[in-house]
């Protein structure tokens, strides 16, 4: 319960002084990085806020999911990792890079997804937008000659694709463990 708690407060409060200081940085939106104004072009408040306050809420329900309701997708089938690693990114075994240029079609493999990584990309991405306000913010101007959307988005996306692949191999881990015993 401690660690719902903690994920939530952590991913809420990040969220929230990352949208306090994006207003107060920009109100216009002008200067924003985020994908949702920059590629799709929204510049109102509004409508921004309607999409990213249910995507947080969302990854909360799913931070719930994954630390009382989640189970890993195992058959008898798994042979290696990358059949661990499809049967429980597409709901079924197949080759792995099939990631690379596909999604799952169903929902509930969707959601199943967002259950595994969402919530830790959520509160990396607190971290790091956290980071980025206060060297935006300090009195020193080191920050601002280093400072880049792309290399924030860049190391968010990697870093995002860490988490996920780390939390399959742990999973991997611990269902060749089990199968031994």
């Amino acid at each position: 319960m401690i660690l719902l708690i903690l994920g939530n407060l952590w991913i809420g409060l990040t969220r929230a002084y990352d949208i306090y200081c994006t207003y107060e940085f920009t109100p216009d939106l002008d200067r924003e990085a985020n994908p949702l104004v920059t590629i799709l072009g929204i510049k109102d408040w509004s409508i921004l806020l309607a999409i990213i306050v249910p995507l947080i809420l969302y990854s909360m329900y799913c931070w719930y999911d994954q630390l009382y309701r989640f189970q890993w997708q195992i058959s008898d089938q798994v042979a290696s990792f990358e059949d661990f690693f499809t049967l429980n990114y597409f709901g079924e075994r197949t080759r792995w890079f099939k990631v690379l240029y596909s999604f799952p079609l169903s929902l509930r493999q969707n959601h199943r997804l967002a259950t595994i990584f969402l919530p830790q990309a959520l509160m990396l991405a607190g971290v790091m937008s956290t980071l980025m306000w206060m060297g935006i913010r300090s009195p020193w101007d080191w920050y601002a000659s280093i400072h880049s959307p792309w290399l924030i988005w860049t190391m968010l996306t990697v870093g995002t694709f860490i988490i996920f692949y780390i939390r399959m191999k742990m999973a991997y881990r611990q269902f060749l463990f089990k199968t031994i015993d």
